[in-house]
């Protein structure tokens, strides 16, 4: 964390990991995996993305399937939330900041990372003859001054700070403006068979508002026509059982409305048992 501190302070971070969010984190590590994946960095991802894959492509597919909510430790960690963190979850940061040598290693020797001061202003140095110090007058150059008209640009120099200023604060209040109208509609909800986009601020009955999500609010649905699904569905459905009846869903993770429960990949089995034989194709 100490060199996680100092890439921050050094601006050598990308956006994603100053802007911490778990979509942030996911983005993240597919970015790292095109552009400087290793085969010693395998071990951490097999650990934190459920197993070895053959190649690069394979790691990069179960980045981008994997539950986001899995990153929620990781953001924990690098916060200082957590006082014991789990191996894998260090080992994660220190791929996505490049710290070396990783993994971890008993036999390796860590240094500790310099911590970067600012730098100390000085005063100006003053006559130590003088006892009360008179700065001598400005020196105006004479490409200072137009010498045909007589005109100071100098004078010129205030009001394009004052323009400047007022360009500058223009823009970062239309920005958070804007940022203002995306929290508002940085929320979602249930309807049915798939989420909603909806304002943070506004009610739908008992439906339950939760954060926005845009891979669940495009990808995420329940199959309500149990006939259009056939053995070639297992590996690309998920199903839960409620009171003993299956649902089924169009990608992994919880729930909609009982987010306890986690849905599983669909067997043959489930659909030799639930759904009709001669709907199966």
């Amino acid at each position: 964390m100490k060199k996680f501190e100092q890439k921050k302070a050094a601006n050598e971070l990308s956006l994603r990991l100053l802007d911490l969010s778990p979509a942030n984190l996911r983005d993240e590590c597919v970015a790292v995996c095109k552009t400087r994946f290793e085969r010693n960095d395998e071990r951490t991802l097999e650990a934190f993305f459920f197993g070895k894959k053959e190649d690069v492509a394979g790691y990069i597919k179960a980045i981008e399937k994997i539950d986001i909510d899995k990153f929620r430790p990781v953001i924990n960690f690098i916060k200082g939330n957590v006082s014991n963190p789990a191996h894998h979850t260090v080992e994660l940061v220190a791929w996505l900041i490049d710290f070396r040598p990783r993994p971890f290693n008993d036999s390796d020797i860590y240094p500790e990372p310099e911590t970067i001061k600012p730098p100390i202003s000085k005063p100006a140095d003053k006559p130590v003859d003088d006892p009360v110090y008179i700065p001598p007058p400005p020196v105006i150059l004479a490409s200072e001054t137009n010498t045909r008209t007589g005109f100071n640009w100098k004078k010129l120099v205030k009001p394009a700070i004052i323009l400047c200023v007022l360009i500058i604060g223009a823009y970062f209040i239309s920005k958070n403006i804007g940022q203002k109208a995306n929290i508002q509609e940085g929320c979602m909800y249930w309807n049915s068979d798939h989420y909603e986009q909806i304002s943070c601020n506004k009610k739908m009955g008992d439906a339950m508002i939760i954060a926005l999500d845009t891979v669940k609010l495009k990808y995420f649905r329940k199959i309500m026509k149990e006939d259009t699904i056939t053995y070639n569905s297992i590996g690309k459905l998920w199903y839960i059982k409620i009171n003993n009846k299956p649902e089924y869903f169009t990608a992994r993770g919880k729930h909609p409305l009982y987010p306890a429960l986690i849905l599983k990949p669909i067997t043959a089995h489930i659909i030799d048992t639930y759904i009709k034989v001669d709907s199966v194709k």
